[in-house]
């Protein structure tokens, strides 16, 4: 849902253009953090932990049905194009 409203080539820009994107790679990189502060607005009855859960169950389903893009790989690659 989140990627659909939000394209990870959106999100990507906005950071850009805030200046926020990570110097080094984290283990939760600037798109993630963006996507999971979303998540917790639309989940903000539950804790941090359930709404992470939720999120990453998100992104599994997701790279199941889109041929492995997601949000963000755990070796840090960009999983999708520029353009989302």
């Amino acid at each position: 849902m989140l990627t659909k409203t939000f394209p990870p080539g959106l999100v990507d820009a906005v950071i850009d253009e805030a200046q926020a994107r990570e110097l080094r790679k984290r283990s939760l990189p600037a798109r993630l953090t963006t996507y999971f502060t979303l998540a917790m607005w639309l989940w903000r009855e539950q804790g941090y932990e359930e709404v992470l859960r939720q999120l990453i169950d998100g992104l599994v389903r997701g790279r199941a049905g889109r041929g492995g893009c997601g949000l963000v790989r755990v070796d840090h690659q960009d999983p999708c194009p520029a353009g989302g």
